[in-house]
């Protein structure tokens, strides 16, 4: 039976696989539910300067995947959520206790909603190779005011896979979820 809960042995994630990148600030979290028709958790960033909105839906982790046990999809995801929640509670603070997906997607937003309210926090966006589908990564995506700021690695200025700086979605308000990818970039 899989642990679905947040403890402190859940930590966030801090390696992986590199994509090309973007660095926005002034974000908040907006608002966040569980999506029953989807087994997905939706959090809404909204970036107070240019006016947009971005939704990152996290998924039920898959109990079938060709890559990963159960238990290491489940993990992957924990991170995830632990990540969040650690930007704005203590790592004691985001602790859960949880026997299903459900449950677990239900007390995160909860939390998340109980203790992000009007925090400015930047982003790390990921973009496939085309910059079309920006995400939220696995690895150290968000930062609050008193944080160290995130970076872009030395391979991602390496091989210049940044955001340009005049981006539409960083500067006309483009909502980075409706847009394609000629819009955004």
């Amino acid at each position: 039976m899989l642990n679905f809960s947040l403890d402190s042995t859940i930590k966030e994630q801090t390696g992986g696989r590199i994509f090309p990148v973007g660095i926005i600030g002034g974000n908040i979290v907006k608002d966040a539910a569980y999506v029953s028709e989807y087994e997905a958790i939706d959090v809404i960033f909204y970036n107070v300067e240019n006016e947009y909105e971005y939704r990152e839906r996290i998924f039920k982790p898959s109990e079938n995947s060709p890559y990963n046990t159960p238990e290491e999809e489940l993990l992957k995801t924990q991170r995830k959520l632990k990540h969040i929640l650690n930007r704005f509670m203590s790592d004691e603070e985001s602790a859960i206790v949880a026997i299903s997906w459900k449950d677990l997607a239900l007390k995160f937003v909860d939390k998340l909603l109980e203790k992000s309210k009007d925090v400015e926090v930047e982003l790390k966006f990921i973009w496939n190779k085309n910059f079309e589908f920006p995400s939220l990564g696995n690895i150290r995506f968000i930062r609050t005011a008193d944080e160290d700021a995130l970076f872009y690695s030395k391979w991602e200025k390496e091989n210049r896979l940044t955001v340009p700086e005049s981006s539409p979605v960083l500067n006309s308000g483009v909502t980075v979820s409706e847009a394609d990818g000629d819009e955004i970039f």
